[in-house]
């Protein structure tokens, strides 16, 4: 069984991939602070649309109903109070890790993810009203919401790109977030108390590769099922640690922008539960995952300790493997971008409808037909 030490010895920070009001109030984010190494939480709309069906919102959605307030304005007033009682609760994490953990991501609407003006005007505004020293702000990293996001973080902003999943987006996220901090160190602008991750999603990518490989003839396809997520994250780890940690970076005076693995539970239930947390324990990096996936790690999780080093040259011979399979890796992750997008915009209507069901089912006047 894992303890808090051994997170902390893998050099490593633990967050939590989910965020609602039972969790909050009934210490259970608290629990997983104190017991399970978490040191940041990220949500997105398809936690939220989770999470609203909870018997926690009922009420308040309901006195927010009755004072007028439509649908979008709700949520978002729901969706931050959620993100602030969770800051609170990490702050801690916060300050004794001089402003490098104990962040709490919100996202801006996925619809805006093709629109960097709006996208940077909304990150604003959610900024302000949030009001939250230890807040991310996730900004899809579309090529729009690169340009958002590198002004941002020229504006002190605080940024979680997300839906990365090639190692080309990746490497173009880790050129914004260093020309961003190389323009405020240049204007004679701090640095310190801006972070940014780079949100690299791991488990969509053996969930469409696998799909692919087991529609080939039985035969080599099948011994590189369920290993393709982890390669494409140890390349880019590879270009993580190249960049943020030689010694003309180190001089600049930046601080690294980390690279955060997403998507860390499982889809395939004859895989490890706890895989991509064991296989991606990397110095330096953070993982987000829901509860399930984190009690699956401290209680019967194995790390893979072999070092990083020597597992990339394996990685690139798997890539290899799959081109000569006829499999078009590219393709598939431009197709997980897309769907990714369309997944949270998806998500972000149904958390409206939901809460659209419960404003129209407040009390209305009652008509007794008995009396008629």
């Amino acid at each position: 069984m894992l303890t808090p030490e051994d997170i902390k010895r893998t050099g490593q920070s633990l967050w939590l991939d989910n965020l609602s009001r039972e969790l909050l109030l009934s210490g259970g984010l608290s629990r997983l602070i104190r017991e399970r190494a978490v040191t940041g939480l990220t949500s997105n709309p398809s936690i939220f649309e989770k999470a609203l069906a909870g018997e926690y919102y009922a009420g308040p959605i309901k006195r927010l109903a009755a004072r007028g307030a439509a649908a979008e304005e709700i949520f978002e007033t729901l969706a931050i109070e959620d993100i602030r009682g969770a800051a609170d609760l990490l702050l801690p994490a916060h300050e004794a890790s001089d402003g490098l953990d104990g962040f709490v991501s919100m996202e801006v609407s996925p619809k805006l993810a093709f629109d960097p003006v709006r996208t940077e005007s909304e990150a604003l505004r959610l900024a302000g009203r949030i009001g939250r020293h230890n807040l991310m702000i996730k900004v899809p990293a579309t090529k729009e919401g690169l340009l958002a996001g590198e002004k941002l973080l020229k504006m002190g902003i605080s940024v979680n790109f997300t839906l990365i999943f090639t190692v080309e987006r990746y490497r173009s996220v880790t050129q914004v977030y260093t020309a961003a901090m190389s323009w405020r160190i240049k204007n004679s602008l701090p640095v310190s108390g801006i972070a940014s991750v780079a949100s690299l999603f791991v488990s969509r990518i053996d969930t469409a590769v696998d799909k692919l490989l087991r529609a080939l003839p039985p035969g080599p396809a099948q011994k590189l099922a369920g290993r393709t997520a982890v390669e494409n994250s140890l390349l880019a780890y590879r270009l993580y640690h190249d960049l943020f940690y030689c010694p003309g970076f180190k001089a600049s005076g930046i601080p690294p922008q980390r690279i955060l693995w997403a998507s860390t539970s499982v889809k395939d239930p004859a895989y490890r539960p706890a895989l991509y947390l064991e296989e991606l324990a990397l110095g330096g990096s953070v993982n987000t995952a829901p509860e399930e996936a984190l009690e699956a790690y401290f209680t019967g999780g194995e790390i893979n300790r072999a070092p990083p080093g020597s597992r990339f040259a394996a990685a690139g011979a798997h890539f290899a493997e799959l081109k000569e399979l006829g499999i078009n890796f590219s393709a598939v992750l431009e197709d997980l971008e897309k769907d990714g997008i369309e997944r949270f915009a998806r998500s972000h209507d149904g958390l409206l409808a939901r809460i659209q069901k419960e404003i129209d089912a407040k009390e209305k006047p009652c008509t007794d037909n008995l009396l008629k």
